[in-house]
């Protein structure tokens, strides 16, 4: 089978795929919040489909047998014969960088739609906190100068103060911020390497295409798995 042979198999199986349902909410749907595994599912499906064609790219790239990058890939496939063997693989590696950059943009838009529901979601239990922490310290403070004699009561509600400032301050600094800052940080990996691939940046495309593998996406998965609240349709 050849390699555009491949590729249509591939489009098929993964528009068959369970995990690419085309029922599958999209983020915003009629405003209603997907499940996580819905969400994880989507993205997953986009993650592996980008790498699939990464692979196909450089199978193309490498039956070119380049003696330099190809600065202009649209410019290079009008210039080939049609029908020729550099004309195939142009053609090949064309629909690969198509592929890859639009599975990889949808992998941004979901980033960036998991840190937006996530920061609106956690917000209340970021303003919470401190007023938890206040609640509790006066609780305390009032017990202690009821019921201890003056010097332990003092001490006691010092304590009181101390735990109150801890917590607000643990509070602020890892609710929600440092998840989304993780996810800023990925999305950001992510446009380089979309950008490398528009390019056709050989150079940048192998340094940078470790952001495609599943690692990279731990903490995202567990977020989306166990943590994320229920949606609007059956986890199953």
């Amino acid at each position: 089978m050849d390699l555009d042979s491949t590729v249509e198999v591939h489009e098929r199986s993964n528009l068959l795929s369970p995990q690419s349902d085309p029922a599958t909410p999209s983020p915003g749907l009629l405003g209603v919040t997907p499940t996580g595994v819905a969400i994880w599912r989507t993205f997953e499906t986009r993650r592996s489909s980008a790498e699939w064609y990464l692979d196909r790219y450089y199978e193309h790239l490498n039956a070119l047998a380049l003696n330099e990058p190809i600065a202009n890939l649209d410019a290079a496939l009008a210039a080939a014969a049609p029908g020729t063997h550099q004309s195939q693989h142009l053609n090949g590696l064309k629909v690969c960088v198509d592929r890859v950059i639009r599975d990889v943009f949808m992998m941004e838009e979901i980033l960036a739609y998991v840190q937006e529901v996530r920061s609106e979601l956690d917000a209340p239990k970021q303003l919470a906190i401190p007023g938890v922490a206040a609640v509790g310290s006066l609780t305390t403070i009032g017990a202690s100068a009821w019921f201890l004699p003056a010097k332990i009561a003092t001490w006691v509600a010092l304590s009181s103060v101390g735990v109150a400032v801890s917590t607000v301050m643990v509070g602020w600094t890892l609710w929600p911020r440092d998840l989304n800052k993780h996810y800023q940080g990925i999305q950001t990996r992510i446009q380089s390497f979309r950008c490398a691939v528009e390019r056709c940046d050989v150079v940048e495309i192998n340094k940078q295409q470790i952001v495609l593998e599943p690692k990279t996406f731990a903490h995202l998965k567990s977020d989306l798995m166990y943590h994320w609240p229920k949606g609007g349709e059956n986890d199953s």
